[in-house]
């Protein structure tokens, strides 16, 4: 890991660049930035399915209050036609509209295998017209047989004017990025220890330069961990890999690749399979001179902007944290899709979700984790609470794009993920084991279901399975009403009046029969008298516990300190910011005094990706690459820093940041609209900043912390005195304001 100074410039130089010019004043609009077609970034370097794609951008307008007053699209079948303004495919002509996401393609017939342009222009307000964007190409597959299932995507062989590449539809492409040793190190004088500085999916890449004397086998090996200083691991337990090679080296200057035998049931093509974790590399009785080897981790990332994303506070183990987990993101998409780990390489859904959700908060990228999802909802898996976790996938997937496609394609499956057919006549679920081939079908599940609560098993803490389970019950109710969110987006109101009365049926049954009143505690489920740690996790979490019940909760769980899994501390964490007890999350997240912990990853493990459990002693055949124990990823932008869509695709951002205690902290996400930034910091009771940017043709809610409104200011104005601000209530202790576009400093 780099030294917490160089992290600590590195953050701020670029937090700086995110709150840069924010107040700077036009006299029209720039030329949007930011294009996407179908949510894809870099669409010539993908292959899109769709005929009738989505077109995306952002507004390129620093004014305060900035918004699109109307859009100029052109299509063409050239660049130099779109970069002229000849839209020979497609010519809105200015159309009246502030929306800027998702404008779907309604010109010409788009052939496969060809490749287009586009561009757009935008007009402010007050009625300014900008310049047109840079045009960005997108490419039409040239894949046209049956699909083996719905939503597949596959890799074709293209020609491009750059030669015959491997391209993937529907998601950028994973390519090879050479890393080079942060440090090397000696044992003897023939044993060569390279550290990397990161453990990645990648091949190790040698180029020796050999006599003829000095030829022959030489013994290498590469891994996750190392035993002492100079040696990697040979034993180092689970799945924590390690991988040994014999190279016949040759005399002159050669290149030896690397490689291990593909395994798992996610495969990469042969252009980039034989990929193995690892950190570190080392050469045994190596007889050529260390300056005549070059070592290189030929790293296997799918596109990832390091500076899309940043945070920065006045705790160093939070910052570790962050750095740790936004690194899981990056590390971890080797593959195109969302894995569980490397011992299976295979997609899970509540894997899959968290992943999700740390992706959208490190990275405007959001193909990948819609690619994942519709691969699940006809790959699932075994646990019963997975499927529902479908439905909250789906959820996000809309709210953080404002694309309804993938839900209203897959509408009826998202409904049979809920499990509704299930209900019995009181609103509860009943599962356990399921084994109706109706459900099952519905599901595209081949096996029966199982209820899981948590994993490893051991984490569940004698939790008592019932055929009516708390925490399965607890994951309907949010999947229900996330779909009737859904439902309502989709104009099927009758759909989400009924998806709403069984959610407000099932809340009243749950707090009736699965509420032990005596002890202010939910139980594990329909026939015990057990209240476990994880039946109050999830039902506070999942919105379940009514705010007068909510403090014997809360109570119970902090006295259980982190008794879950690291799957599990993503909804304990939620539970934990959204009552309010956002300093127990704090010292949750950064606690270094217990093995049940990130700092434990980060200071006594060694590891630089999360791994799949707390420690071996909890599972013993823990991977070190597993992105759902990377949490904060997620939870450090939305919960802590407070950032998240209030309307769908960020149409309106809520900031509500909870420091918890923090005196300071930066943080800056990405959107499909632009960056939002947030700069806090406290000095007690006697000052307070918040600091705020909003992009372009967005407006925002934005809570100022611990504050009532007679003492807030904007600079030495009065919030109710500044353009595009206004008063809206006081909620948790905090004053909130609706802003438009913009930089806003609140200050105390």
């Amino acid at each position: 890991m780099s030294t917490m100074r160089d992290r600590a410039i590195a953050a701020v130089a670029a937090l700086l660049f995110c709150f840069a010019g924010i107040n700077a004043a036009t006299a029209e609009p720039g030329p949007p930035r930011g294009l996407m077609c179908d949510l894809l970034r870099n669409p010539a370097e993908a292959l899109i399915r769709d005929r009738t794609p989505e077109l995306s951008w952002q507004v390129d307008d620093p004014a305060r209050g900035a918004a699109q007053s109307a859009y100029h699209i052109v299509v063409a079948s050239t660049r130099e036609k779109a970069a002229s303004g000849e839209g020979d495919m497609w010519d809105t002509g200015k159309v009246q509209s502030d929306r800027s996401l998702n404008i779907e393609y309604d010109g010409g017939k788009l052939e496969a295998g060809t490749s287009y342009w586009w561009t757009v222009r935008t007009w402010d307000a007050d009625g300014n017209a900008g310049p047109f964007s840079e045009p960005q190409q997108f490419r039409v597959s040239p894949v046209t047989e049956e699909r083996e299932w719905p939503a597949q995507a596959r890799w074709v062989d293209v020609e491009t004017d750059e030669g015959t590449r491997w391209m993937l539809e529907e998601r950028q492409a994973m390519r090879f990025v050479p890393v080079r040793p942060r440090t090397f190190k000696t044992r003897g004088e023939t044993n060569y220890f390279y550290d990397f500085g990161r453990a990645a999916y990648a091949k190790l890449r040698l180029t020796v330069t050999c006599e003829e004397s000095e030829t022959g086998e030489l013994e290498v090996h590469v891994g996750e961990k190392k035993a002492g200083p100079k040696k990697v691991d040979r034993s180092p337990g689970g799945t924590i890999r390690h991988n040994a090679f014999s190279i016949d080296l040759k005399p002159g200057t050669h290149t030896y690749t690397l490689e291990i035998n593909p395994h798992g049931n996610i495969r990469l093509p042969d252009h980039l399979a034989g990929v193995t974790p690892f950190r570190y590399a080392e050469l045994v009785d190596c007889p050529v001179p260390r300056q005549d080897v070059e070592a290189v981790q030929m790293a296997l990332f799918y596109p990832f902007n390091d500076n899309a994303s940043l945070f920065q506070s006045g705790d160093p183990t939070l910052n570790d944290v962050w750095s740790l987990c936004k690194y899981s993101m990056k590390a971890t998409n080797a593959f195109g899709i969302y894995i569980d780990g490397d011992r299976e390489r295979k997609p899970y859904e509540a894997d899959a979700y968290i992943n999700q959700l740390g992706y959208y908060c490190c990275d405007r990228e959001y193909a990948i984790s819609r690619y994942s999802h519709e691969y699940l909802l006809f790959h699932p898996t075994w646990p019963t609470e997975w499927s529902l976790h479908s439905v909250l996938m789906a959820h996000d997937d809309w709210m953080w794009t404002g694309n309804l496609e993938s839900a209203e394609r897959f509408y009826e499956t998202l409904k049979a993920k809920t499990l509704w057919m299930l209900a019995r006549e009181d609103g509860l679920i009943e599962t356990g084991h399921v084994t109706d081939d109706q459900v099952l079908k519905a599901i595209h599940r081949g096996g029966k279901l199982r209820d899981i609560v948590d994993w490893p098993r051991s984490e569940r803490k004698n939790y008592d399975f019932k055929p009516v389970n708390t925490v399965v019950n607890a994951f309907y109710y949010r999947s229900l009403r996330d779909l009737a969110d859904i439902a309502r987006a989709l104009g099927k109101k009758e759909e989400a009046k009924e998806l709403s009365s069984r959610a407000e049926k099932l809340h009243d049954t749950f707090n009736r029969k699965l509420y032990d009143a005596d002890r202010e505690l939910y139980v594990d489920g329909l026939g015990t008298d057990h209240c476990s740690f994880h039946a109050n996790m999830f039902a506070l979490a999942l919105g379940l516990v009514p705010e007068g019940r909510q403090a014997r909760v809360v109570e119970f769980l902090k006295d259980g300190g982190m008794a879950c899994s690291v799957y599990g501390v993503q909804y304990l964490l939620e539970a934990m910011y959204d009552t309010g007890n956002a300093a127990h999350a704090l010292e949750l997240m950064t606690d270094e005094d217990t093995d049940r912990s990130w700092p434990h990853m980060i200071y006594d493990m060694g590891t630089t990706i999360t791994a799949e459990a707390w420690d071996r002693k909890y599972k013993g055949n823990l991977d070190w690459n597993h992105a759902w124990g990377a949490a904060p990823a997620n939870i450090i932008p939305r919960k802590l820093a407070g950032i998240q869509p209030l309307e769908a695709g960020f149409r309106t951002v809520r900031i509500r940041p909870r420091p918890g205690g923090l005196e300071r902290f930066s943080m800056c996400m990405p959107t499909m609209r632009g960056t939002v930034s947030v700069e806090y910091y406290s000095r007690g009771d006697q000052h307070m900043q918040l600091r705020v940017t909003v992009p372009a043709n967005t407006g925002a809610e934005v809570h100022v912390p611990g504050v009532k409104r007679q003492n807030v200011r904007i600079g030495d104005k009065k919030p109710g005195d500044v353009p595009h601000v206004e008063f809206l209530r006081h909620e948790d202790g905090a004053a909130v304001y609706r802003v438009g576009a913009g930089s806003y400093k609140f200050t105390r």
